[in-house]
C-alpha cells in the first residue's frame, strides 16, 4: 500500500475522532426542552413496545453505553444516565433501540450476537500467531493470523448496517414519542451521524493498516 494512501487513511480517522469529540462537547452542553435523562428517554422508548422486562442501569464500571442482550439490560454511563443533553438523548435512544432490534429478532442483529464471542477468540487468536509469526520470522504464519484479523474486520463492516439501522430507528422513535422537536432532531442527527463515521473508521483503518503490514514485512523478508 501505498504511504500517501497510509497517510490519508489515518488523517481520516484521526479526522473523525476530533469531528465527534467537537460535536459531542458542542451538544452536550444543549438541553433537550423536555429535560429529560438518558434513563427517561431509553425508558420512554422501549415501554412504547411493551418491553417492561428490560431494566436501565447506571453503569460505572464502562466507558461506553450498551446493551446487554444476554441479560436484557440497557447500561448507560453516568453522564448519559443523569444527563438532558442532546448528546445523551441521541446516545440513549440509540442504545435503546439495539433492545428493540434484539424484540424483533432482526436477522442480522441475531447473527452479529451468535458470532461475536466466537469473533473475540478469533481476534485473539490472530494477535497471538501474528506475535507468533514475527517473533520467529514466518512469513506464513503472519499472514494466517492477519486472515483471522481480516475475517473479524470484514464481519464487522458486513453487519454494519445494524449500526446505521439502530440510529434510523433512534430518530423515527425520538419523533414518534415527541421527546425533540424538529431543531432538535436534526441535532441529534449530527451527533449520530458523527459516531456512524467513527464505527465505519474504526472497521476500515485496521483493516488498511493491516494490509500495510503485511505488504511491508513481505517486501523486506524478499
Amino acid at each position: 500500500m501505498d504511504i500517501a494512501v497510509f497517510i490519508v487513511l489515518i488523517l481520516i480517522t484521526l479526522g473523525s475522532y476530533i469531528r465527534i469529540r467537537i460535536i459531542y462537547n458542542k451538544y452536550k452542553k444543549i438541553d433537550i426542552k423536555k429535560l429529560m435523562s438518558g434513563f427517561e428517554v431509553s425508558r420512554t422508548i422501549i415501554d412504547s413496545y411493551d418491553m417492561n422486562n428490560i431494566y436501565i442501569t447506571e453503569s460505572r464500571q464502562n466507558i461506553f453505553s450498551y446493551y446487554d442482550s444476554n441479560r436484557k439490560v440497557i447500561r448507560l454511563v453516568k453522564e448519559v444516565f443523569n444527563d438532558t443533553s442532546i448528546a445523551s438523548c441521541a446516545i440513549s435512544a440509540t442504545i435503546a433501540s439495539y433492545s428493540i432490534l434484539d424484540k424483533k429478532n432482526d436477522k442480522l442483529y441475531n447473527i452479529r450476537k451468535m458470532v461475536t464471542p466466537f469473533l473475540k477468540v478469533l481476534l485473539y487468536t490472530g494477535y497471538l500467531i501474528i506475535a507468533f509469526g514475527l517473533l520467529f520470522g514466518h512469513i506464513g504464519t503472519i499472514q494466517i493470523g492477519t486472515f483471522l484479523e481480516y475475517a473479524v474486520l470484514l464481519f464487522h463492516l458486513f453487519t454494519f448496517k445494524i449500526e446505521i439501522y439502530a440510529k434510523q430507528l433512534a430518530k423515527k422513535e425520538l419523533t414518534k414519542q415527541s421527546i425533540v422537536n424538529k431543531k432538535e432532531l436534526i441535532q441529534i442527527e449530527e451527533v449520530l451521524n458523527a459516531n456512524t463515521l467513527i464505527c465505519f473508521a474504526s472497521i476500515v483503518f485496521p483493516i488498511a493498516e493491516l494490509i500495510k503490514k503485511v505488504i511491508e514485512y513481505g517486501a523486506s523478508s524478499k
